[in-house]
C-alpha cells in the first residue's frame, strides 16, 4: 500500500490512461467484430427519413450532400478535424429534418462530391452537441429524432486495428504501472534491510562502549584483585 501512496504524479496519469485505452480499446474490438459479422448493408436513404434504422453498422448508401450547411470541428491540439455534411434524398426539402449525416476527414473532404455513393460505418463517433446546436441555430439544419452518422471510408476492418492499438497502448502503460509499483516495493524491502543492519550495528557499539574490556572483564578484574590480596584464584 505505501508503495502506491509514495508513487509520483506521472504513475497516476499513467494508470488512468492505461485503463481508459484498455477498455476503449477492448470496447471497439468488440463493435468491430460485430459489424463484419452482420455484413455491409445497403441502406436506401427514404427509409432512414421515414424513421427506420439499418440492421447493420456497417452500411453503403447514395444520396445528396449538402455543403453549403457543413459544419467543421477542429481538432483541439492539430487542425486536423472533421467536416459534418448533411446526406438528404432526392425527396428531402429545406425544412425537412435530415435523418443522415457523413463525417469525413478535413484531410479528405476535396474526395468527395455533391453526389455520390457514401461507405462508412456508423455508432462508434457522432456529432457534439456543440455541432449540433450549430446546425439548427446557424444552418436551420436539424437532426432527426431517429439519425445516424456516417463515419466515411471506416469499415469494421480499420476500427479493428483502430482497436488494437489503443488496446496495445494501454497495456504498454498499465506495464510500466507494474514495473513502478515493483521498483518501489523492492525498494522499500531493501530500507527495511539496511534499517535492520543499521539496528544490530549500532547495537554492538553501543555494547562495546559501555563494556570496552568485554563480556568477561568483572571475572577479571575480581580475580586480579583477589590475586593482589593473596587468596587463591582460578582460571575459568
Amino acid at each position: 500500500m505505501n508503495a502506491l501512496s509514495n508513487q509520483p504524479g506521472i504513475f497516476y496519469k499513467f494508470l488512468i490512461a492505461g485503463v481508459v485505452l484498455t477498455g476503449m480499446g477492448g470496447w471497439i474490438i468488440s463493435k468491430s467484430n460485430s459489424a463484419a459479422e452482420a455484413k455491409q448493408e445497403r441502406v436506401a436513404l427514404e427509409r432512414l427519413e421515414q424513421g427506420s434504422r439499418p440492421k447493420s453498422r456497417w452500411i453503403k448508401t447514395s444520396g445528396q450532400l449538402l455543403w453549403d450547411h457543413a459544419v467543421e470541428e477542429s481538432g483541439r491540439r492539430t487542425r486536423i478535424g472533421n467536416v459534418y455534411v448533411p446526406l438528404v434524398s432526392d425527396r428531402w426539402e429545406p425544412g425537412d429534418k435530415v435523418a443522415a449525416f457523413v463525417q469525413i476527414s478535413t484531410l479528405e473532404e476535396d474526395e468527395f462530391d455533391d453526389q455520390g455513393i457514401i461507405e462508412g460505418t456508423t455508432g462508434l463517433s457522432g456529432m457534439s452537441s456543440q455541432v449540433r446546436a450549430l446546425f439548427k441555430r446557424e444552418l436551420g439544419i436539424e437532426a432527426a429524432s431517429v439519425h445516424i452518422v456516417i463515419d466515411a471510408g471506416a469499415t469494421p476492418q480499420s476500427e479493428g486495428r483502430a482497436g488494437r492499438l489503443c488496446l496495445v497502448f494501454g497495456v504498454v502503460l498499465l506495464g510500466i504501472c507494474g514495473v513502478m509499483l515493483l521498483l518501489a516495493t523492492a525498494e522499500g524491502a531493501d530500507g527495511e534491510i539496511k534499517e535492520g543492519l543499521y539496528t544490530k550495528q549500532r547495537l554492538a557499539e553501543l555494547r562495546e562502549q559501555s563494556n570496552p574490556q568485554g563480556e568477561n572483564s568483572c571475572d577479571a578484574a575480581v580475580q586480579e584483585w583477589m590475586k593482589e590480596r593473596g587468596f587463591q584464584t582460578t582460571s575459568s
